[in-house]
């Protein structure tokens, strides 16, 4: 009966991690399929004829009747098939832009239910290491685990936000995104998932971002001091470690707590 219940209370503790990772293939199949609805190389191709008049379009047997005709052409016909391919190209690089977008927005919920089950584990662990011993592994498992999810989905969210962000300005888009970072506030340490957050990191391209004023760039809220001490010592060493919440090259640490 004893077995039985422990091995009942493992299965409960297991239920809801695994409820998140089988919610990542389809989240993230919703995130390659926004990045595939950017225009294509095959967009951007024009047709190309050696004998086709660039004006009108028409399309002449030799070089020497089109050069003839070209002389005394005046047509618009082929600037404006061109300006409606180029409007057709912003048009769908705009939807692709918000499509984009709204699929890191769903990868940043998930960010918040994981972080969630993150705290109910890490209590679960307290409440139970001691008087249940022999599901501690379990529970440690469980834990890693969405140490694991909360990463990939953070990390996807972010990369997605800021290609949107660089997608918009290539293509010449007048698109109002949300900061390319995700504003999250994190309890725990993002790197450990253990202590609680005490200091905020500080990025190398912040600065520029402000004085250029595409986006408000705010640290990142996401280390404990164990961890910001030993990526500070990687920065001495001229290793440039990145962010572990958005991925950016850390400059320095900022005493948030």
């Amino acid at each position: 009966e004893v077995s039985q219940r422990l091995e009942d209370f493992q299965i409960e503790v297991l239920v809801e991690p695994l409820k998140l990772c089988m919610e990542l293939p389809p989240t993230y199949d919703g995130l390659c399929a926004a990045y595939e609805a950017f225009p294509s190389a095959a967009d951007l191709r024009v047709e190309v004829n050696d004998l086709r008049c660039p004006k009108c379009l028409m399309i002449f047997a030799t070089e020497a009747a089109l050069e003839h005709h070209m002389e005394a052409c005046r047509s618009a016909i082929g600037a404006e098939q061109q300006r409606r391919q180029e409007q057709a190209r912003k048009a769908k690089a705009e939807s692709a832009v918000h499509h984009l977008e709204a699929a890191a927005r769903v990868m940043l919920k998930k960010v918040e239910k994981v972080q969630a089950a993150i705290d109910t584990a890490q209590e679960t662990k307290k409440r139970n290491e001691k008087s249940r011993a022999e599901a501690v592994p379990v529970l440690q498992g469980a834990y890693i685990m969405l140490q694991a999810l909360h990463r990939i989905y953070l990390r996807r969210a972010n990369e997605a936000l800021a290609y949107a962000r660089e997608s918009s300005a290539s293509f010449g888009l007048t698109v109002l995104l949300t900061n390319t970072k995700a504003g999250q506030e994190h309890k725990h340490c993002v790197r450990c998932m253990v202590q609680e957050v005490t200091r905020a990191v500080v990025h190398e391209d912040d600065e520029a971002r402000r004085e250029s004023g595409k986006m408000k760039a705010r640290p990142c809220k996401c280390l404990c001091s164990p961890c910001a001490f030993e990526l500070s010592y990687a920065i001495k060493a001229k290793k440039r470690p990145a962010c572990p919440a958005c991925g950016e090259t850390i400059k320095e640490f900022l005493v948030v707590k």
